[in-house]
């Protein structure tokens, strides 16, 4: 099951990163949640004029959404998928390094139905049930190249052996792609480093 590429972007990334500090983390400063905030852009917000750019350049790809996520050390969020509920769900993501981006945090996926998880409409995520498990089918570790990922396989971000708080921006992609549809693109683009 396809549940994860690396996707060799150095001006995505570098064009997130130049405006991470400035822009998105004070934006992301005046929305509720620690671990993971989710920002849409504004055309209307004099604040969110550096992303109203970054999205027109990369309007083939990106959506107006993204989550910020920050993982303390030693920290390891629990098993989920990505939203709660249907039709709201995204179906790709573009995770992209900020800080603290090394070997020691991973992202884990995992084989388990559906109906092991329970939807939490506040958080927009649904989370795995109690006494519920599955063997793991993959994982990586996001350093300096973004990674294409399908959010709707449970997964987890572990960053138990970590020493650094990890920062990543989650960008979804087009909303009209299916995580197929998304690789696809970038294989034809010449851009997938490993799937």
């Amino acid at each position: 099951m396809d549940t994860f590429a690396e996707i060799f972007y150095p001006e995505l990334v570098a064009d997130v990163q130049d405006i991470y500090w400035d822009t998105i983390h004070p934006i992301g400063q005046k929305v509720l949640g620690y671990h993971i905030k989710s920002v849409v852009i504004d055309r209307h917000n004099p604040e969110h004029l550096p992303l109203i750019k970054l999205f027109q350049k990369y309007q083939s790809i990106l959506s107006t959404h993204f989550l910020m996520i920050r993982l303390t050390p030693s920290y390891t969020t629990p098993i989920h998928m990505d939203g709660a509920v249907v039709g709201k769900r995204r179906p790709t993501s573009f995770n992209i390094p900020i800080q603290g981006c090394n070997n020691d945090c991973v992202t884990e996926f995992y084989d388990i139905p559906e109906e092991s998880f329970w939807p939490d409409a506040v958080a927009a995520t649904r989370w795995l049930k109690e006494d519920h498990t599955g063997p793991k089918i993959g994982e990586y570790r996001l350093t300096s190249n973004p990674v294409l990922v399908c959010p709707q396989t449970p997964h987890r971000v572990n960053n138990l052996n970590g020493t650094q708080e990890r920062i990543t921006v989650s960008w979804s992609l087009r909303t009209d792609w299916s995580f197929q549809q998304a690789l696809n693109f970038f294989k034809e683009q010449g851009r997938v480093v490993s799937d």
